[in-house]
């Protein structure tokens, strides 16, 4: 079924007929973009045929190689049955047996499909011409038909008219052009029924015609309201006048057009700097004859060739056998297509002028191609900065091969073309995935981000240092540095863009757990006590760090020993409670002694590690200053990278200043405490003693009686003690900085002598000690135990110095002892059950014993008194 029957315009439809569906696919994308050709496929002549006899098709094009028979014998079967439809043969089986065949079944064209050449392009031209040629020629037939009809009635118009000029006959054809009934006009005047033509030059040459009885012959054009031109053939006689007319509107507009057109010719020739030739065509030969007619002034500017050198020469002799030869190749192939063609040539004429986009087009006069117009552009600045292009791009893809980043090319429309092994190895996808599809990259979230940089990208605007999200075929988001360059093609027009990318997830990954570590640092900063420091530390190790395995050790100066103050739970699940650190006994203590980080790969190969079967394997300790140890650690080898390692001393170093913020603060508090004590003391205990004294030496100035200044010297003296103790505890529990061994049973019994023993005695047993300490506050120590056993044991109280089985040292007496109830707050300051004491005595004791980092603790003496003992480990 065609459709040149019915008259119809607009897209061309095209069947095309070839088993390969990939290369249809091509075909009908290739078309498309030709012009408005709409093509339908199909891979056998039998679902040709069959659509043939369903649809309406402007032409068809057929492979040679069909699955049933050859294109040829399907182009036949389609001119026996519809041999008004254009057909084409396009095959790359190109031969001059197929040709002849093609020739023999009267098909209306032959492609053959040729390398490095625009086949589609060529093919699309010559679709448009058949179908063009084929409705030219329907329209044809159906005006030749109408034409025939007409001629059974009448060959023009006609109408007839008395010498009263009153109308006689009118036919149909007049009638219609007039748009007046034949019937209804018979009878009236001409000049009444149509008063349009009156004082016209029609209306003279009518009158003329009537008056002297001479035909005449004229083409004439009638105003409004019929606007259209006529030719006019005026019969007069003895009755009338008869009018014979056609219009020829369309011709003479045909005739303007083409007036136009010569003088447009013309002038193209003469004013366009383009490079515009003229060929004459002799077809009279086997083989058509080219000879130069006229060239444009452009063409001489450009080539320095003129008219006159070349006029009525063939190219031969212009430019010499061997390339002569090719122009007219050109030449012969623009006669053999019968339209127009383009193609790029090399013709050197002058040194910037070696290469020409040369377009060519076949002038055709009752059917036979008379002249040749072409029209050359000179592109060889394009041509060398193309060359220079492929060089730069051939250089570029060695460079995007070779180079470790990630760079890929995307087209206009978003689809990947060039992806290099960077590309392949940060996202998952290889090259033969992605070429020619839309980038995969490409996360929905971030579509119209996308979409702007490539939008930004072709309007010539490079991209520098975007920070961007994309994912990999697994699914994982990366973070990425993004830099975008646009690609120009040989015009300066941007083409594509070109995307090179950084992986910068590790890096954004560090500022976060940095920025987390920030924050953990506040929350230190605001802890109140180590053990919500250590925990907040530990939290920290887990959650920013990944840390599952950690610790926090605090070094205890009493005991001289690191003491495990939290872990997280997966390490008490793989190695149990945290264990204590002596010193020398483990590589934490190592760490913690020396002040230096410590990172293990694998621990079991450290003869030091303080645990031979542990599950440990990796481990970083951090010293916390004087304050204690964290540590982490993995049960595989090699687990810590340096960033962890820098990481968790940053940790460290947070949780070191956070300590020892806590310390100062609590040694504030003490401090403040003491004052307080202090300022009590000079409130209340120092009044009471100082007004006993002031009331009896009242008492003794007004009775003369010396007795009492006994009792003021008593208060004198209790005064004297307070004032001692409070200038002991101002000095308070401070570290023993210059250490000497110290005898303590010698120490013991020089301190004896300091105090009123009365009727006590004391004991120093053997084996008492040898210590590093202080002389002068240890001797106030032992003076202040003595002074207490005698205050509160009695004046024939017996006390003991003797050793521990751990090192340590005891005093004891048989006096009365201490309550269990009081043992707790004996060593707070101001406290005592006796009438005279300080209160201040065993504080003192207990703060010496802390400057020496020892601890002291009360208890029952085998005889039922008081019992002092002291840890120095």
């Amino acid at each position: 079924m065609t459709r040149f029957d019915d008259g119809k315009t607009g897209p061309i439809t095209v069947l095309y007929v070839n088993d390969d569906r990939s290369f249809g696919d091509l075909v009908r994308t290739k078309l498309s973009r030709c012009g408005e050709i709409d093509v339908e496929t199909a891979t056998a002549a039998e679902t040709a045929m069959e659509k043939l006899a369903t649809t309406e098709f402007d032409c068809v094009v057929t492979s040679y190689a069909l699955p049933d028979g050859t294109g040829i014998d399907l182009l036949e079967q389609i001119q026996a049955e519809h041999d008004d439809l254009p057909t084409v043969l396009f095959t790359g089986r190109g031969s001059e047996e197929v040709a002849s065949r093609a020739t023999r079944a009267d098909v209306s064209d032959y492609i053959p499909i040729r390398p490095n050449q625009e086949s589609f392009e060529l093919l699309a031209r010559r679709i448009e011409t058949l179908v063009d040629a084929a409705r030219k020629r329907a329209a044809a037939d159906r005006m030749t038909d109408r034409f025939r009809r007409t001629l059974e009635r009448a060959t023009d118009a006609i109408y007839a008219v008395d010498t009263d000029w009153r109308i006689e006959y009118m036919n149909e054809k007049m009638g219609d052009r007039v748009d007046r009934d034949p019937e209804e006009v018979v009878g009236n005047v001409l000049w009444e029924e149509f008063p349009a033509v009156v004082d016209t030059e029609l209306e003279d040459r009518y009158r003329t015609a009537m008056e002297t009885g001479e035909s005449v012959s004229f083409e004439q054009y009638v105003g409004e309201p019929f606007e259209y031109w006529v030719d006019v053939r005026v019969f007069p006689d003895e009755d009338g006048l008869t009018v014979f007319s056609q219009e020829i509107t369309d011709r003479k507009q045909q005739q303007r057009e083409y007036q136009e057109l010569a003088e447009e010719y013309d002038a193209l020739l003469d004013t366009s700097g383009d490079a515009i030739f003229v060929l004459d065509v002799d077809m009279s030969g086997q083989d058509p004859e080219f000879t130069f007619a006229q060239l444009s002034p452009g063409y001489e500017t450009q080539t320095g060739l003129s008219t006159d050198e070349v006029k009525d020469r063939t190219p031969r002799d212009v430019f010499g056998e061997e390339r002569g030869a090719e122009l007219a190749a050109n030449y012969a192939e623009c006669v053999e297509q019968r339209e127009p063609i383009s193609y790029r040539e090399e013709l050197s004429v002058a040194p910037d002028a070696r290469f020409w986009e040369t377009s060519l087009a076949p002038v055709i006069v009752d059917d036979e191609i008379v002249r040749i117009v072409g029209i050359a552009r000179n592109v060889t600045e394009q041509v060398q900065r193309e060359r220079k292009l492929e060089q730069a791009n051939q250089r570029l893809e060695g460079l995007i091969e070779a180079t470790p980043l990630t760079i890929m090319e995307i087209d206009a429309d978003g689809e990947v073309i060039r992806w290099n092994e960077g590309a392949e190895e940060m996202f998952g996808w290889s090259r033969e995935e992605v070429l020619g599809e839309f980038n995969p990259i490409i996360p929905e979230d971030q579509q119209t981000q996308f979409d702007a940089h490539r939008r930004a990208a072709l309007n010539g605007k490079p991209i520098r240092g975007k920070e961007i999200q994309r994912e990999t075929k697994e699914g994982r988001r990366l973070d990425l540095l993004l830099s975008v360059a646009p690609i120009e093609d040989s015009n300066g027009e941007v083409t594509s863009i070109l995307a090179v990318l950084e992986d910068i997830t590790e890096q954004k990954h560090l500022e976060n757990r940095l920025r987390s570590l920030q924050r953990t640092a506040q929350q230190l900063s605001a802890a109140q006590s180590t053990e919500e420091i250590a925990n907040i530390a530990v939290g920290a190790a887990v959650e920013i760090l990944g840390f599952e395995i950690t610790g926090i050790w605090e070094y205890d100066e009493r005991e001289h020993a690191l003491i495990p103050i939290t872990e997280t739970a997966e390490a008490r699940e793989l190695v149990g409670e945290s264990p204590r650190f002596d010193p020398g006994d483990s590589l934490a203590w190592k760490a913690f002694d020396t002040g230096e980080l410590q990172v293990f790969d694998d621990v079991r190969e450290d003869d030091e590690r303080y645990n031979e079967d542990t599950r440990i394997r990796s481990e970083i300790q951090v010293p916390l200053g004087d304050y204690g140890l964290i540590s982490t650690g993995s049960p595989t080898t090699r687990e810590f990278s340096e960033t962890d390692v820098d990481l968790f001393r940053i940790l460290g170093a947070t949780v070191e200043a956070a300590l020892a913020r806590a310390s100062r603060e609590a040694e504030l508090k003490r401090q403040n405490e003491r004052l307080d004590q202090f300022a009590s003391v000079v409130a209340h205990d120092l009044r009471n003693p100082l007004t006993v004294a002031m009331g009896f030496l009242e008492v003794a100035a007004e009775t003369g009686d010396p007795d009492h200044f006994e009792k003021v010297e008593a208060a004198h003296d209790r005064i004297e003690r307070l004032i001692e103790d409070l200038l002991t505890l101002a000095r308070g529990e401070t570290t023993i900085e210059d250490r000497e061994q110290i005898d303590l049973g010698a120490v013991a019994r020089e301190a004896w002598g300091y105090v009123d023993t009365s009727e006590a005695t004391m004991e120093v047993a053997e084996g008492v000690p040898v210590v590093a300490g202080d002389a002068g506050r240890l001797s106030q120590l032992f003076e202040n135990l003595f002074r207490n056993a005698v205050e509160h044991g009695g004046k024939d109280v017996t006390i003991t110095v003797g050793k521990r089985a751990d090192g340590g040292f005891y005093v004891a007496d048989d006096g009365e002892g201490i309550p269990l109830e009081n043992r707790e707050s004996v060593f707070d300051h101001g406290v005592t059950t006796n009438e005279g004491g300080t209160g201040f005595g065993l504080s003192i004791v207990e703060d010496i014993a802390k400057a020496h980092g020892w601890t002291v603790s009360v208890s029952e003496s085998d005889e039922g008194g008081a019992r002092f003992d002291f840890d120095i480990d």
